[in-house]
Protein backbone atom coordinates (compact mmCIF):
# COMPACT_ATOMS: atom_id res chain seq x y z
CA UNK A 1 0.00 0.00 0.00
CA UNK A 2 0.55 3.45 -0.46
CA UNK A 3 2.62 5.92 2.27
CA UNK A 4 -0.52 8.36 1.64
CA UNK A 5 -3.03 6.03 2.87
CA UNK A 6 -4.08 7.55 7.03
CA UNK A 7 -2.57 5.45 9.41
CA UNK A 8 -6.31 3.50 9.96
CA UNK A 9 -6.11 2.38 6.66
CA UNK A 10 -2.86 0.63 6.56
CA UNK A 11 -4.23 -1.18 9.66
CA UNK A 12 -5.62 -4.97 9.65
CA UNK A 13 -9.25 -5.61 11.17
CA UNK A 14 -10.11 -7.92 13.61
CA UNK A 15 -13.39 -10.61 13.79
CA UNK A 16 -15.31 -7.98 15.82
CA UNK A 17 -14.67 -5.22 12.52
CA UNK A 18 -15.70 -7.64 10.24
CA UNK A 19 -19.00 -8.66 11.81
CA UNK A 20 -19.88 -4.99 13.04
CA UNK A 21 -19.56 -4.55 8.85
CA UNK A 22 -22.00 -6.99 8.35
CA UNK A 23 -24.10 -6.13 11.02
CA UNK A 24 -24.26 -2.88 9.65
CA UNK A 25 -24.67 -3.99 5.98
CA UNK A 26 -27.95 -6.12 7.26
CA UNK A 27 -29.34 -3.07 8.73
CA UNK A 28 -28.96 -1.11 5.31
CA UNK A 29 -30.55 -3.99 2.76
CA UNK A 30 -33.54 -4.07 5.86
CA UNK A 31 -33.82 -0.33 5.20
CA UNK A 32 -33.93 -1.19 1.33
CA UNK A 33 -30.53 0.42 0.00
CA UNK A 34 -29.15 -3.03 -0.80
CA UNK A 35 -31.09 -5.54 -2.83
CA UNK A 36 -30.00 -9.68 -1.69
CA UNK A 37 -27.49 -10.13 -4.32
CA UNK A 38 -25.30 -7.23 -3.16
CA UNK A 39 -25.77 -7.83 0.05
CA UNK A 40 -24.27 -11.65 -0.05
CA UNK A 41 -21.09 -9.79 -2.53
CA UNK A 42 -20.66 -6.98 0.43
CA UNK A 43 -20.96 -9.23 3.13
CA UNK A 44 -18.81 -11.29 1.46
CA UNK A 45 -15.78 -8.50 0.69
CA UNK A 46 -16.08 -7.93 4.47
CA UNK A 47 -15.72 -11.06 5.95
CA UNK A 48 -12.56 -11.51 3.81
CA UNK A 49 -11.24 -7.44 4.02
CA UNK A 50 -7.85 -7.44 5.99
CA UNK A 51 -7.15 -3.66 6.42
CA UNK A 52 -9.67 -1.21 7.21
CA UNK A 53 -9.31 0.03 3.61
CA UNK A 54 -10.79 -3.07 2.55
CA UNK A 55 -13.52 -3.21 5.39
CA UNK A 56 -13.80 1.08 4.82
CA UNK A 57 -14.66 0.40 0.91
CA UNK A 58 -17.61 -2.09 1.60
CA UNK A 59 -19.51 0.74 2.98
CA UNK A 60 -18.28 3.79 0.82
CA UNK A 61 -21.17 4.52 -0.52
CA UNK A 62 -23.71 4.18 2.31
CA UNK A 63 -24.88 6.60 4.96
CA UNK A 64 -22.87 6.75 8.25
CA UNK A 65 -24.59 5.31 10.90
CA UNK A 66 -24.33 6.13 14.72
CA UNK A 67 -21.82 4.16 16.29
CA UNK A 68 -23.04 0.60 17.91
CA UNK A 69 -23.24 -0.19 21.16
CA UNK A 70 -20.08 -2.08 21.87
CA UNK A 71 -20.29 -5.64 22.54
CA UNK A 72 -18.83 -9.00 22.40
CA UNK A 73 -18.44 -10.92 18.89
CA UNK A 74 -21.65 -12.76 17.64
CA UNK A 75 -19.85 -15.93 17.74
CA UNK A 76 -18.79 -14.95 21.27
CA UNK A 77 -22.06 -14.58 23.04
CA UNK A 78 -23.49 -18.09 22.87
CA UNK A 79 -19.90 -18.94 24.21
CA UNK A 80 -20.20 -16.86 27.16
CA UNK A 81 -23.41 -18.10 27.91
CA UNK A 82 -22.42 -21.47 27.71
CA UNK A 83 -19.69 -21.45 30.13
CA UNK A 84 -21.80 -19.99 32.63
CA UNK A 85 -23.93 -22.19 32.38
CA UNK A 86 -21.36 -25.50 32.80
CA UNK A 87 -19.85 -23.19 35.88
CA UNK A 88 -22.93 -23.05 37.47
CA UNK A 89 -23.84 -26.92 37.29
CA UNK A 90 -19.94 -27.73 38.19
CA UNK A 91 -20.48 -25.48 41.18
CA UNK A 92 -23.75 -26.78 42.25
CA UNK A 93 -22.37 -30.73 41.88
CA UNK A 94 -18.86 -29.30 44.31
CA UNK A 95 -21.18 -28.10 46.50
CA UNK A 96 -23.30 -30.78 46.84
CA UNK A 97 -19.91 -32.95 47.54
CA UNK A 98 -18.84 -30.62 49.87
CA UNK A 99 -22.27 -31.00 51.97
CA UNK A 100 -21.88 -34.23 52.07
CA UNK A 101 -19.08 -34.73 54.05
CA UNK A 102 -16.64 -35.11 51.37
CA UNK A 103 -15.70 -38.45 52.07
CA UNK A 104 -14.61 -40.39 49.29
CA UNK A 105 -12.98 -39.51 46.26
CA UNK A 106 -13.67 -35.95 44.58
CA UNK A 107 -16.42 -37.53 42.14
CA UNK A 108 -17.27 -33.96 41.07
CA UNK A 109 -14.30 -34.24 39.00
CA UNK A 110 -15.70 -36.62 36.30
CA UNK A 111 -18.55 -33.58 35.84
CA UNK A 112 -15.77 -31.15 36.10
CA UNK A 113 -14.14 -32.88 33.22
CA UNK A 114 -17.08 -33.52 30.88
CA UNK A 115 -18.27 -30.04 30.88
CA UNK A 116 -14.82 -29.02 29.93
CA UNK A 117 -14.98 -31.45 27.49
CA UNK A 118 -18.40 -30.32 26.08
CA UNK A 119 -17.42 -26.72 26.50
CA UNK A 120 -13.96 -27.26 24.25
CA UNK A 121 -16.00 -29.10 22.09
CA UNK A 122 -18.55 -26.27 21.42
CA UNK A 123 -15.48 -23.47 21.68
CA UNK A 124 -13.26 -25.71 18.25
CA UNK A 125 -17.07 -26.11 16.77
CA UNK A 126 -17.14 -22.43 16.57
CA UNK A 127 -14.25 -21.98 15.01
CA UNK A 128 -13.73 -24.48 12.46
CA UNK A 129 -17.29 -23.01 11.22
CA UNK A 130 -15.87 -19.55 11.82
CA UNK A 131 -12.77 -20.37 9.36
CA UNK A 132 -14.96 -22.36 6.83
CA UNK A 133 -17.08 -18.98 6.53
CA UNK A 134 -14.43 -17.11 6.07
CA UNK A 135 -12.82 -19.09 3.38
CA UNK A 136 -16.30 -19.25 1.61
CA UNK A 137 -16.48 -15.55 1.63
CA UNK A 138 -12.77 -15.33 -0.15
CA UNK A 139 -13.61 -17.78 -2.25
CA UNK A 140 -16.79 -15.68 -3.42
CA UNK A 141 -14.86 -12.32 -3.20
CA UNK A 142 -11.27 -13.94 -4.73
Amino acid sequence: MSDHLPERARLRTAEADREAVVDALRRHAALGRLDFDELGERIGRALSARTFAELDAVTADLPVEAAPEPRLAAWRRPLVLMGGELAVVDAFFVTAWLLSGHHGSFWPGWILLITAFLYLRRVLREQLHRARRRERAERRAG
